[in-house]
């Protein structure tokens, strides 16, 4: 959970946060300003309060969150946009370091129990391809 004040080591280190709290609680966000001296994001169902403002502290790197509202009034949806191939495939090489033949089928089984995400069965392909390539 995110908090008014909450640090961060960098601007990198919190948008990789934001997403995979966005995909955790199966939201999509609206990123308002995403530039490395401030991040705005929303919910991005019309008329939801859910905003959340970043930005450096200072001269330094470290990232702080300035402002945040937690709350959302917007349905949940588990095909979030925020999780891409790429985002999958970085979920998947710890699996798959240890499971290299898995199939399409089970890795698709295990994104959507240790997450919550359904995928299309090409983004499965692709974060697979990309895993193996990795390790």
């Amino acid at each position: 959970e995110f908090e008014k004040d909450m640090l961060f080591t960098n601007v990198d280190l919190f948008r990789v946060v934001l997403k995979d709290y966005a995909i955790q609680k199966c939201f999509q966000i609206v990123r308002l300003k995403n530039v490395k001296k401030r991040c705005i994001v929303k919910c991005a169902i019309e008329g939801c309060p859910w905003r959340i403002h970043a930005s450096p502290i200072g001269e330094i790197t470290t990232f702080q969150i300035k402002s945040y509202t937690p709350q959302h009034t917007c349905v949940m949806n588990n095909r979030n946009t925020e999780a891409t191939s790429d985002w999958i495939a970085k979920k998947l090489v710890p699996l798959l370091w240890i499971h290299s033949q898995m199939n399409t089928e089970s890795v698709y089984a295990e994104i959507v129990s240790k997450y919550d995400v359904h995928p299309s069965k090409m983004q499965i392909w692709k974060a697979k391809t990309r895993a193996l390539e990795e390790i």
